[in-house]
């Protein structure tokens, strides 16, 4: 193997030890209960929608930016980003903080956002192994969860301490990634010199690729409305469903460690199953979070967690097989700006469920909002899971047209 290869074997390497850092999430069991500290539910969902609708605004260009320039540099520039917007959130004394910090996230966010998944794909198709990437998704998932695990445990003791250590931490571990970042290798892909023209044009064409065919314009409804709907169970639903069925700090805190990891052993080996073709995969999302989401308003603490499972299980599926159908499908010199076009509308339709849930939460509790997402799956996604199981059935990758 030459010294390139090597690289890009290395490049792997990192990308697991970077799942790692970025995984020690220590604010996952008490985001709650802080920030409810500066404002209420209804004007944290409000935040995270504009803030998310940053994101929007922002995706295409930064995923153009990281075809263009580079992948490694637009994601070391974000994870910095991203570490100081958690810091300064560690520091809140109102509202006004969580807006500006979480702000200054999306920008971070919009920065990597498509870029780390390319840098991972194209270094894996150098190496000719590109079809692996789901094994390699799901392994760093792996790892991102143990973190996930051993970070949920210790957040609500860490917050006992002081009550702004466990963003402090995250900040730290984010900064150790933005530095590991600087250890990767370029994919010497479809690279081309950076100009503001190519860039106009690589927006453009990064975005068509997304309705370049119908498998791609229905793969895409069907990614948005799944990556939506559960990142925002994931991003906020499931703590507040939490705290108000009756789970404590320190009870949140052990309930999420051990659900992330039944769900990231479940999910490590179900990719690896032969058995799993893409048509059972379409139908598996929706079944899940009907499952999952609809017996939430008259959820009792033990089907709470079975509820939760399963949508953290959908929510944590995605970016390990979803994204690898995705990868496919668009070519490397746009693969980045495409990804960054799905997320933008994951963050856009994020941002919609955000400012109409944080007022129903508000008025009739999470459990309400939990049930009518399942039936906004049934309604909107069971529909497209079944045209994708169906209209495209055998679809296989690149091979389509």
């Amino acid at each position: 193997m030459d010294e390139y290869l090597r690289k890009m074997e290395f490049n792997i390497k990192l990308d697991y030890l970077k799942a790692f850092f970025l995984s020690l999430l220590f604010f996952l069991p008490i985001w709650y209960a802080f920030e409810t500290q500066y404002a209420s539910p209804a004007a944290l969902g409000i935040i995270y929608a504009i803030s998310h609708l940053l994101i929007v605004f922002l995706e295409l260009p930064t995923g153009a930016l990281a075809d263009l320039i580079g992948r490694k540099k637009t994601i070391f520039m974000g994870l910095l980003i991203i570490g100081i917007g958690w810091i300064y959130i560690s520091q809140a004394k109102s509202a006004m903080w969580l807006w500006i910090g979480y702000f200054i996230n999306a920008v971070g966010a919009a920065l990597t956002s498509g870029a780390d998944t390319a840098l991972t794909f194209d270094s894996l198709k150098e190496l000719k192994r590109d079809k692996g990437f789901a094994k390699v998704s799901s392994k760093s998932g792996v790892i991102f969860r143990t973190g996930m695990i051993a970070s949920t445990l210790s957040g609500a003791y860490l917050y006992g301490i002081n009550k702004r250590l466990p963003y402090l931490l995250v900040g730290a571990c984010v900064f150790i990634a933005a530095l590991l970042t600087l250890k990767n290798t370029e994919p010497k892909i479809d690279t081309e010199k950076f100009t503001l023209r190519s860039y106009i044009k690589q927006t453009k064409q990064g975005a068509r690729e997304l309705f370049k065919n119908e498998y791609i314009r229905d793969f895409s409804i069907y990614y948005t409305f799944v990556g939506g709907i559960t990142w925002y169970f994931l991003y906020f639903l499931n703590q507040s469903f939490a705290t108000e069925i009756g789970f404590s700090d320190i009870e949140r805190g052990w309930l999420f460690s051990v659900i992330l990891m039944v769900a990231a052993i479940i999910n490590y080996f179900l990719v690896r199953l032969k058995y799993l073709s893409r048509n059972r995969v379409y139908l598996m999302f929706p079944v899940m979070m009907v499952l999952g989401f609809l017996p939430g308003f008259w959820a009792s603490k033990t089907l709470a967690i079975f509820c939760i499972f399963l949508i953290q299980f959908s929510g944590s599926a995605r970016f390990s097989i979803l994204n690898q159908y995705a990868n496919e499908e668009f070519e490397s010199k746009y693969r980045a700006t495409a990804v960054s076009a799905l997320n933008m509308g994951v963050s856009l339709f994020f941002s919609i469920i955000s400012i109409i849930g944080g007022r129903i939460i508000g008025v009739y509790g999470p459990g309400l909002m939990m049930s009518l997402l399942g039936v906004l799956t049934i309604i909107i996604i069971a529909p497209v899971a079944r045209v994708l199981s169906t209209k495209h059935k055998g679809r296989t990758g690149l091979s389509y047209s």
